[in-house]
C-alpha cells in the first residue's frame, strides 16, 4: 500500500507539494500485511500529525499565533 501526502497554499494550480510513501517503508515493516495493521490501528490524529511532520521537514510552517 501507498500513502500520498499533500499540502497546498491555495495560491495556484502549481501550489500543490506532495510525496508518496510505501507504507512498509515509511513505517519500517518487513511486510505490507503488517504497515497495513499498524496505519489502521492509528487514528485520525496521529495520521495528520505525520503528514503536519513531513510538511514541517519540507520547510512549511503550520503555527497559530495568539493575539490580544
Amino acid at each position: 500500500m501507498k500513502i500520498k501526502f499533500n499540502v497546498n497554499s491555495g495560491a495556484n494550480i502549481h501550489s500543490t507539494k506532495y510525496e508518496i510513501f510505501d507504507l512498509k517503508d515509511f513505517l519500517g515493516y518487513d511486510t505490507d500485511e503488517e504497515a497495513l495493521e499498524e496505519w489502521n490501528s492509528f487514528d485520525e490524529d496521529y495520521k495528520y500529525s505525520l503528514v503536519e511532520e513531513w510538511a514541517w521537514n519540507n520547510g512549511l510552517e503550520i503555527y497559530y499565533e495568539e493575539i490580544n
